[in-house]
């Protein structure tokens, strides 16, 4: 009542949905004359309502009125725009504010209480986009502690061109005093970068050499640079081959930047139907092929098990191609696209005819794929009933070694488990076969194996901790391979999974760690890479080089609005870090046992099951930062235990 001014509460009032069923409650009560006196004068001393029907459109009107008040106190002031996205009913609100104003049929009572907050009845249009603007930037300065926006800042295009026009009306002296004041208030910058003496042509040259090594990437992984216009994995890649063909059209494009698209086969002419994706069915359909191309790379088949552990999408999708394959729904061109590649239609047919063999097979890939999910989890494949409660995964791996002691396990097969270093006798002894220097180098061998499945190159860092030694022996096999020592079964294995042997990078070091970070946000939606992130100690190690390079103004501009693209934050509290670093525990807890109820004596991670306590208890007490709220509920968090468990 105190912030809202009545009793009236809905289902929507910001964390108190309880509160809505217990103010019905007392309605329904008073109705059965069941309602205590002492109760009774309780309510209606701070104004109660019992009737709630009396008038709906009375309550509506007030209702989005203390949403304008609550806007006021954000913003500043009432100017809510008519394309505001977070609330689009509060703006169509107040747009029929004004028009009920004009037509004098805005009663008097309604006037006053909008005049009493400085509503403006009479709005330049151009003045209100204005302060949208405004707004937007005042959210980034809260995110980023600045207003140096890049000019092709990722997250919002408009607003980097937006504080470009600002620059440009204040030289030509066309700005006006009010806005200028606005924008000193916030602490805008009027000129850019004037101590790096860095013009924003040579930023453009950067971001242009960022972007051809991004398209190089491509090429390596699909072959071609026909990267579709909304590329899920790069969605300003595909923006970027467009603007490179418009540009070419128009008899812009510079010389040296046309030889160089043209050096790693660029297509300037290119059918429509090949990159136009009308509908987002098409594109989400070209972004589960590649994913299906990425798998076929690394197991030599398209066999993705229905219950893929990896990409349970993909083995869902795989499934529904066969589906409208058929019932002859599917078109030629997919249908061309997926049988080059080698797309098996019928996944209970093999060569032999035999359905129990493919389905034997299918069911080993299933199981397979769970147990590499189980060797990123714990490190080995020594699985046992303990670990991650798959009993079932325990006994398939004491059966290929059954299999493998019988002289029963098919040659691929068992390629496929020392691939990911399976071991086949548990006490640890080598096999009769192996020699030490074998074993090293198959160690070597699966390492970077890892390291291409997590990355997509092999542009492997000297100073990796993570990946000790590996740089160095890579650089090993291209010296023995120039001067044809190298073995050939070990070409051949090096060759299976696309080794580059040119030893010549596309990328510098600064950009394989950038991509790095790229997918560290793709999983956990930030940048802030904990000190001693266990997954890649180095990416932990490089973010904080980042940070200090900003620090001591040596950073360079082109990297850093690299950075900026990714919303990185350069000033990091210890404490935001620290909680950031037990959700990120939270998060793979959750991936190993399919829920967040940690208990509190959790024996492998005690600090986690009192972290996990004392966020329940900060949410009850309603001290719980919003940011944190959404994040836990977004991967599935559950506030009250005990309603859970009954």
């Amino acid at each position: 009542k105190e912030q809202y001014g009545d009793c009236h509460v809905k289902k929507c009032y910001p964390g108190e949905s309880a509160l809505s069923d217990w103010v019905k409650a007392q309605r329904r009560v008073y109705r059965l004359g069941r309602m205590k006196a002492q109760r009774k004068a309780k309510l209606e001393s701070i104004e109660f309502e019992w009737d709630f029907n009396t008038n709906r459109v009375e309550l509506q009107w007030h209702h989005l009125f203390r949403r304008l008040q609550r806007y006021k106190e954000h913003n500043g002031n009432c100017l809510v725009s008519q394309k505001y996205a977070k609330d689009k009913l509060l703006a169509a609100w107040v747009h029929n504010q004004r028009d009920a104003y004009e037509s004098g049929s805005l009663t008097a009572e309604r006037r006053d209480l909008l005049e009493s907050m400085d509503f403006s009845w009479h709005v330049d249009r151009k003045m209100n986009e204005w302060d949208e603007m405004f707004r937007r930037l005042q959210r980034y300065k809260e995110l980023h502690g600045h207003c140096a926006v890049p000019l092709t800042y990722a997250q919002d295009k408009k607003l980097g061109a937006w504080v470009q026009t600002q620059r440009c009306d204040f030289e030509m002296n066309k700005i006006k005093d009010e806005k200028e004041e606005r924008l000193n208030s916030v602490g805008f910058v009027w000129d850019v970068d004037l101590e790096d003496n860095t013009s924003y042509n040579s930023m453009a040259e950067q971001r242009w050499d960022d972007m051809f090594h991004r398209l190089q990437r491509y090429k390596q992984e699909y072959g071609d640079c026909l990267v579709p216009m909304l590329y899920a994995e790069d969605r300003s890649l595909g923006d970027w081959v467009k603007t490179q063909r418009r540009v070419y059209k128009d008899n812009r494009m510079k010389a040296e930047r046309k030889e160089r698209l043209e050096s790693i086969g660029f297509v300037w002419n290119v059918d429509k139907k090949t990159l136009s994706h009308t509908s987002k069915a098409d594109q989400k359909w070209d972004e589960m092929f590649h994913r299906l191309s990425r798998y076929k790379q690394q197991y030599g088949d398209c066999l993705v098990p229905h219950t893929y552990v990896h990409d349970r999408l993909l083995g869902l999708w795989v499934h529904t191609q066969r589906s409208m394959y058929k019932l002859k729904n599917m078109t030629s061109d997919k249908e061309e696209r997926l049988n080059s590649i080698g797309f098996e239609w019928n996944a209970n047919e093999n060569v032999d005819d035999s359905s129990s063999t493919s389905v034997s097979e299918m069911k080993w890939n299933e199981m397979f794929s769970r147990l590499e999910y189980y060797k990123e989890q714990y490190g080995d494949c020594l699985v046992k009933n303990s670990n991650a409660g798959d009993k079932s995964l325990c006994e398939w791996v004491k059966t290929q070694r059954r299999a493998y002691k019988s002289d029963k396990m098919k040659t691929e097969r068992q390629k496929r488990l020392e691939s990911i270093g399976f071991e086949w006798n548990t006490d640890g002894n080598s096999t009769p076969s192996s020699s030490d220097s074998d074993q090293k180098w198959n160690g070597m061998f699966n390492l970077l194996l890892r390291y291409k499945y997590l990355y997509g190159h092999f542009l492997v860092p000297k100073n990796d901790a993570n990946y000790e030694g590996l740089a160095e022996w890579i650089k090993n096999q291209r010296e023995a391979n120039k001067a044809r020592r190298i073995r050939v079964n070990r070409e051949k294995k090096l060759n299976s999974i696309g080794f580059i042997w040119n030893s010549k990078e596309t990328i510098s070091e600064w950009d394989v760690m950038f991509d790095r970070l790229q997918r560290y946000k793709q999983t956990y939606g930030d940048c802030l890479v904990p000190k001693n992130y266990v997954r890649d100690r180095a990416l932990g190690a490089w973010v904080r080089e980042q940070r200090n390079a900003q620090k001591s103004k040596t950073l360079v501009t082109g990297r850093r609005l690299c950075l900026q693209s990714l919303d990185f934050v350069w000033n990091v509290d210890g404490n935001v870090l620290k909680w950031n670093e037990m959700a990120r525990c939270l998060y793979h807890y959750k991936e190993s046992n399919r829920n967040c109820l940690v208990p509190t004596g959790y024996a492998e991670h005690k600090a986690l099951g009192e972290w996990v306590k004392l966020q329940r208890k900060t949410y009850k007490s309603g001290k719980l930062k919003g940011d944190r709220q959404r994040h836990l509920e977004s991967i599935g968090f559950v506030w009250n235990v005990s309603s859970r468990k009954s």
